[in-house]
């Protein structure tokens, strides 16, 4: 289930994804029970014919629902020894991070939050963190960090997971990461990875994880 105020065009790509995963994982067709939307009727053929079943709008919550049984399928590339070594360090790598709640990493996270259509002002952020502007910059200046590089680095981390999916355009991910047009999202992108995105996703899908010559930034 995810949050009803949430973009509709980013709640279109969660379930994509959500459901794409799941097909790759299993390697084998997959289909929801049912997909329940809280926006009004809207193009119902082209979204029950993606996902494979009944589409219900004007619904209490956003959901996309599954059998018992598929959820109970085995991903193909399932490796419980390779998990079983990991497990002890991911756990660490948790805790870690749990202890390191800076103003800075908090405040990334409801940008990356409320990112969708829209430019965000230190205002709005700080206003989610129940603190004033003033103090939010001063804690962020603190850490040696500053809203605009903040800001900067959501929208990186956010367009990177955006163009992972292949039916979002360009200008969608622009609009999403609350880019006036398309041509700002694609300077900006080529400074963060020093290609495309569409130089990107070719490398992306040739399995490569960085593109040589990209200018690295600190992700929190």
């Amino acid at each position: 289930m995810l949050n009803e105020g949430a973009p509709t065009l980013f709640l279109d790509t969660a379930f994509a994804l959500m459901l794409e995963t799941a097909r790759r994982g299993i390697q084998q067709p997959l289909h929801p029970l049912r997909v329940e939307l809280t926006r009004p009727v809207s193009h119902q053929e082209i979204y029950e014919a993606h996902y494979g079943c009944r589409v219900r709008f004007n619904a209490h919550h956003n959901k996309i629902v599954f059998r018992t049984g598929d959820l109970e399928l085995p991903f193909a590339t399932y490796n419980p020894e390779l998990l079983a070594t990991l497990n002890p360090q991911l756990e660490c790598e948790i805790a870690s991070r749990k202890t390191q709640q800076t103003a800075s990493s908090r405040a990334k996270r409801v940008l990356k939050r409320l990112l969708g259509g829209q430019c965000i002002a230190i205002h709005g952020v700080a206003k989610e963190l129940g603190m004033s502007s003033r103090t939010l910059q001063r804690q962020i200046a603190e850490e040696g960090r500053s809203f605009r590089l903040l800001l900067s680095d959501a929208r990186r981390e956010l367009a990177r997971l955006y163009l992972l999916h292949p039916s979002l355009g360009l200008s969608q991910v622009a609009s999403l990461l609350g880019y006036e047009d398309a041509n700002s999202f694609l300077r900006a992108f080529r400074v963060w990875e020093g290609a495309t995105p569409t130089e990107w996703r070719v490398m992306q899908k040739a399995g490569l994880q960085e593109t040589p010559g990209a200018l690295q930034q600190p992700l929190d």
